[in-house]
């Protein structure tokens, strides 16, 4: 039986579509006769061939065939017709032994499978999505950190000018919704979600304040390692390029050091840990089925934290620390594979189906496929035979 476990959106709930069933032998080759799913296939051409009753020995055989208890006559406008009963009988390829035969067909040189039904639902969420891996190196932007002393002290203070720290990292996603199936430019998107970390190196601080009411510099730099969970949703905007917008939420751990308020002034001491959003948009090209490399720009927002310092009894409250995070990506995409009897491994853009044992690589249903940062892959899981 053919499982397939689709979750489905729905505006206030999530519908589990759950047990997509395979028609019986029978069922499936009368379904494929009249053009429907499923159907036949030639696996090296990946065209559907001529279909003619059971003992049919292809075109430009006979056109009266005797099977078994039957006789089968070609009609002058196309079609057979069983001239014993009168009725059209089930259609498969040449040397298809009839219902309740194989699903692959070997005659000749060709390899015919039976391709099952594959869902028809064109939109909403699922399992069985795209998982990559991507790395990321860039740097960082401080817009903004206001700093001040808990005595009361030090006030005012902010970095001067933009500092900018080196900054690197990694993510995985997965794929677990497609929205609209159209063709070209913003046709078709797909949402991911995801885990992404990246750490901030060595950013240098000059910070501008008062103390005790007159003026005061300091230095330092800032470290920092951010962990958000994002979404992302992705759209193709040309072959081989993709473009998507993502939102997330996490924390981030900071360790400042330095001297906010000059030489001979009280220094940080610790790390502190506050909550994050993050928001932004990036680009991907595709360099080959498995890799692709883009850029990508995002807002980071992190709330306040505290800390102590070489001062007994002072501490340094910074209120919030905003900053621009961009840089360039290389994104992974592992081969979809199949695991029988050894590794199977089919191009993104087909599906598997199991047959005997044995997988077979074939073309992927036009509204199965979705557009993913190294283009478009099936996202039809593996389909078996009974």
């Amino acid at each position: 039986m053919l499982r397939r476990v689709i979750l489905a959106g729905l505006s206030t709930c999530l519908l589990v579509a759950a047990v997509l069933s395979q028609p019986s032998a029978a069922q499936a080759q009368t379904a494929a006769s009249n053009g429907n799913c499923p159907y036949w296939i030639d696996e090296g051409t990946g065209v559907r061939p001529p279909l003619g009753p059971p003992g049919w020995s292809g075109p430009g055989g006979p056109a009266n065939v005797v099977y078994g208890s039957h006789s089968y006559v070609r009609l002058p406008g196309g079609g057979w017709i069983d001239e014993g009963t009168g009725v059209r009988p089930p259609l498969g390829p040449p040397g298809w032994s009839g219902p309740g035969g194989p699903a692959n067909v070997v005659y000749g040189s060709h390899s015919y499978v039976l391709v099952p039904c594959p869902p028809t639902q064109t939109a909403g969420l699922y399992l069985g999505g795209q998982t990559y891996f991507g790395l990321f190196l860039g740097a960082t932007a401080i817009t903004s950190l206001p700093t001040s002393s808990t005595s009361g002290f030090y006030t005012g203070g902010n970095p001067n000018g933009t500092p900018v720290g080196f900054a690197f990292g990694g993510s995985v996603f997965r794929d677990f919704a497609t929205f609209g199936n159209a063709p070209g430019p913003f046709g078709s998107f797909v949402l991911s979600g995801g885990m992404v970390i990246d750490y901030i190196n060595r950013a240098p601080l000059t910070w501008s304040g008062t103390c005790g009411g007159a003026a005061c510099t300091g230095t330092g730099n800032m470290n920092e390692f951010n962990y958000i969970a994002e979404l992302k949703l992705t759209t193709p905007v040309s072959p081989g390029n993709t473009v998507n917008g993502y939102i997330g939420a996490g924390g981030a751990t900071f360790w400042p050091s330095g001297t906010p308020t000059g030489i001979g002034g009280p220094s940080f001491q610790g790390s502190a840990t506050a909550p994050a959003a993050r928001i932004g948009f990036g680009f991907d090209h595709q360099i080959n089925q498995n890799w692709s490399a883009g850029a990508k720009v995002g807002v980071q927002f992190t709330g306040s934290t505290e800390y102590g310092t070489s001062l007994t009894g002072e501490r340094f409250h910074i209120s919030r620390k905003n900053e621009v995070i961009f840089g360039t990506t290389l994104t992974y995409t592992p081969s979809i594979e199949a695991r029988v009897g050894g590794s199977v491994q089919c191009p993104p853009t087909m599906t598997r189906i199991l047959l005997n044992g044995v997988v077979h690589c074939l073309p992927c249903p036009e509204h199965l496929v979705t557009i993913g940062p190294n283009g478009p892959y099936c996202r039809a899981e593996t389909l078996k035979e009974p």
